[in-house]
């Protein structure tokens, strides 16, 4: 929850869709760093390869550490991927997303419900 980390008045002024896939936190450092992540997998429908980016988030003390970091985190993939862009990120901050915080919205208005109450959904 935010109210534990946040003291004071604080205003957010601007929030926006971002690219990030996943982000991967080390606990040594809060330097954020943006890696472009590449690899090839096979359409299903056409038979043929495509090139899949994908942009994720690593804290590291400098770019190198970041490119090992982001390995060791990506170990598991199947596939082979390549690093081919790491930047220092301007981002100074992240909170995870934690389901307790939904408990402290306000209801919706009587008029809206979720689109799975609504017409034409399927059962």
């Amino acid at each position: 929850m935010l109210g534990s980390v946040i003291r004071g008045d604080f205003q957010v002024t601007n929030i926006s869709k971002s690219n990030i896939v996943d982000v991967f936190f080390y606990e040594d450092i809060d330097l954020w760093h943006k890696c472009k992540i590449t690899y090839v997998v096979a359409d299903a429908d056409s038979g043929k390869e495509k090139k899949v980016t994908q942009y994720m988030l690593v804290t590291a003390m400098d770019v190198k550490q970041a490119y090992e970091r982001i390995h060791e985190s990506l170990s598991n993939m199947l596939v082979t991927f390549r690093v081919p862009d790491i930047t220092e990120s301007p981002i100074v901050e992240i909170f995870p997303y934690e389901r307790e915080d939904e408990e402290l919205l306000p209801p919706p208005p009587p008029n809206l419900r979720p689109l799975n109450e609504g017409e034409g959904s399927a059962e």
